[in-house]
């Protein structure tokens, strides 16, 4: 891996002040959405989480609070084990929202967790739970997170799924719901999520010594399935719609990554790990190969053994290609692998106290969803959950009509 100068680098990790807010790299899929995923909110001692929402509406008013209202914003919340709560916003034609997660009970024990967001027509049910997914591309979505006490404020595009109906345009119904929020017939799709990832950079935690002392935080989450596979039928007995109870009947491990972690000399390592959501930092998940005050980060190694020094840069450097293997759905044995959404920050404080800190949505390989056997696409103009048109990446799937 070549960079520019020694000096920039050494600049970013301990010189730079921590600016108001940073933003996340960009993936391929941002694009107003009818869903929606934040894999990252959290509410831990000191810390806050903003979700700001966005409704881009061009044309029919569907997500309004006036006379007639057809659809609604739903938020269900997962803490790290998947325990969830859920709320609902109306978001009318070009309005955005602030949702201060912190102010919300969050379930479960943990203070971590993600979010899983989209429309539903919440006319047809009084409880938002069991309303009917509709096809509404025009959400936009950002997360903001703050801590107060190490005074430090990043910030990251939701991941954007756009749906699909065999019923129509804007308000075309998706899936229908039954007891819990589970799917109970399909009438189009949900956008799935790649089943690789890659963690474009990271600096090696610690740094003691150094001048500074990095610290890191890696979220990655399985989503629901959204139905983008098909799973054989219409009424879709395995699939999740969003929002889903992900855990019954009896647990699952929804994440299993085949890690292999890479320094800035192209050498590499195999740190598999798995769960039901990936959520720690870097030197709990992987131990002493990404920590630099245990881990023999040497410019003798580069090129020779894990982990070297980057050559150009003369700092402890990497990457990461983390792909999923798991294919539970709803707690039970399913036939395809699920689909990843991920986050990653890293904040370092200098000898002198200056604070610096990032935040990066990860990387996903398109391939996984395009190469996947039987993957249909249901689209406005007919077809169904049968469709036999191939998977399309939401950045090359562009719609003749929308939203």
């Amino acid at each position: 891996m070549k960079t520019f100068t020694r000096w920039l680098l050494v600049l970013l990790l301990v010189a730079v002040p921590l600016v108001a807010v940073q933003t996340a790299s960009a993936n391929t899929e941002l694009v107003p959405a009818s869903r929606l995923v934040a894999p990252l909110v959290d509410i831990s001692t000191n810390r806050s989480t903003f979700l700001l929402l966005a409704n881009v509406t061009v044309g029919a008013p569907i997500l309004t609070t006036a006379a007639g209202t057809v659809g609604g914003v739903h938020i269900e919340y997962y803490d790290k084990t998947c325990s969830r709560t859920s709320q609902v916003v109306q978001l009318s034609p070009k309005d955005i929202d602030q949702i201060n997660v912190t102010s919300l009970v969050f379930p479960g024990v943990s203070k971590v967790g993600f979010a899983d967001i989209d429309v539903r027509n919440t006319t047809v049910y009084t409880d938002p739970l069991l309303a009917s997914g509709i096809r509404e591309n025009t959400l936009t979505g950002q997360v903001v997170i703050t801590d107060s006490v190490s005074d430090f404020a990043l910030s990251y595009p939701m991941a954007a799924s756009l749906a699909t109906s065999a019923n129509g345009g804007a308000g075309g119904v998706v899936v229908t719901r039954g007891v819990g929020g589970a799917a109970a017939s399909w009438q189009g799709r949900y956008e799935g999520f790649p089943t690789r990832l890659y963690l474009p950079g990271f600096y090696a935690e610690g740094g003691s010594g150094a001048g500074a002392v990095l610290s890191t935080f890696l979220a990655i989450v399985s989503p629901a399935d959204g139905n983008w596979h098909g799973n054989g039928t219409a009424a879709g007995a395995n699939a999740e719609a969003p929002g889903e109870n992900l855990v019954a009947p009896s647990g699952a491990t929804l994440v299993t990554l085949g890690t292999i972690i890479f320094d800035g000399c192209e050498k590499s390592i195999d740190r598999p790990i798995s769960g039901h959501t990936i959520m720690d930092s870097l030197g709990n998940l992987f131990g002493s190969a990404v920590n630099r005050d245990t881990a023999p980060w040497t410019v003798a190694n580069c090129g020779v053994v894990y982990p070297g020094i980057d050559e150009a840069a003369g700092v402890p450097l990497g990457w990461m290609e983390l792909p999923n293997t798991a294919t539970s759905v709803k707690g039970a044995a399913g036939t395809r692998v699920r689909g990843l959404v991920g986050v990653f920050f890293e904040t370092a404080t200098g000898a002198a106290g200056q604070k610096v800190g990032d935040v990066e949505r990860l990387w996903g390989d398109p391939t996984t969803l395009t190469s996947q056997a039987g993957c249909t696409f249901s689209s406005s103009s007919g077809g169904g959950p049968g469709g036999a048109t191939a998977c399309l990446y939401s950045f090359s799937n562009l719609f003749t009509t929308q939203p």
